[in-house]
């Protein structure tokens, strides 16, 4: 409900009921409103989190291999530092932040986009590091599907 000036009400607007009362508070110097405060972003199941920690799990055991197979040390550098900056997003999703949870998701779906793109190239040359990016993709898409599809659900409810 948007805010309207409580001035500018007419009592047979407040008796009906069709705005919530609005009183001025001294102490604070500002109005407040007996509405409820909006609900809290619901919480992941516990399914939901377990994924979610997995992945992170799981890109911190891919790492030891991502940093033999760099070429240089800034190579090494830059997948080290994406891979706390991947550990610090997905601990923030999980503390129940809602912009995390969408910069989570959205870095998910990104990823899993650009990882099944390059899964047939990496069969042909490197059967192991195929085998680590299909569970790598397989766990970043159930993890969007699981935090996406509840709120889709909710929105066309």
């Amino acid at each position: 409900m948007l805010w309207q000036d409580p001035f500018e009400l007419t009592r047979s607007d407040r008796a009906a009921g069709r705005i919530s009362t609005i009183t001025w508070n001294t102490r604070r110097g500002i109005y407040e409103s007996e509405e409820l405060a909006h609900e809290r972003t619901p919480s992941l199941g516990t399914f939901t989190l377990s994924v979610v920690a997995f992945t992170a799990i799981w890109s911190l055991c891919e790492l030891p291999l991502e940093v033999l197979s760099s070429r240089t040390p800034l190579e090494s550098a830059a997948c080290i530092a994406g891979k706390l900056i991947w550990l610090c997003l997905t601990l923030c999703s999980l503390s129940g932040s809602r912009a995390a949870k969408a910069a989570f998701v959205f870095c998910c779906g990104v990823s899993t986009f650009s990882i099944a793109t390059g899964l047939a190239a990496e069969q042909q040359f490197f059967a192991v590091g195929f085998c680590l990016l299909a569970v790598e993709c397989a766990l970043k898409a159930a993890a969007f599907i699981l935090i996406v599809w509840p709120a889709v659900r909710r929105v066309v409810q």
